[in-house]
């Protein structure tokens, strides 16, 4: 398991993310608890490479349900393009992103990823995205 933590205001440690493969060790289930900024983008970005090459997976459903976008999807734009251009082993992964309903889709970070040449999709619902990986759970 791969966690990336943060210090709370009471000196207690608080889990960003969470990757870890699933129990069929098919691709990495990647939750994140944290709001969306540059600092988590960075940190996740480099945690799934390193997950992924260790465990040989390149498929990836990551869990985005409830997470708040504290930062412009524009002010994300540097970091997420930053971390593909020093991630190349991230363009061989297929990544379904997992959003809530009632939340705005980010589709300008979708864009990020496709335009720079990744296998990348979101989608509301968790066995729609399972089945785009091609997983059979």
């Amino acid at each position: 398991m791969n966690s990336k933590y943060l210090m709370s205001e009471n000196n207690q440690p608080e889990t960003r993310f969470n990757i870890t493969p699933d129990e069929k060790h098919l691709y990495l289930q990647i939750r994140v608890f944290q709001p969306i900024t540059n600092d988590l983008v960075i940190h996740l970005v480099r945690a799934i490479v390193q997950t992924s090459r260790s465990h040989k997976l390149q498929k990836q459903l990551l869990d985005l349900r409830g997470i708040k976008q504290l930062q412009k999807s524009y002010q994300l734009y540097d970091p997420i393009h930053h971390g593909l251009m020093n991630f190349r082993a991230l363009f061989k992964f297929q990544i379904a992103i997992v959003v809530s309903p009632s939340e705005t889709p980010p589709d300008f970070i979708q864009t990020i990823f496709v335009k720079n040449g990744m296998n990348i999709k979101l989608f509301e619902d968790e066995a729609e995205a399972l089945t785009w990986l091609d997983i059979n759970s």
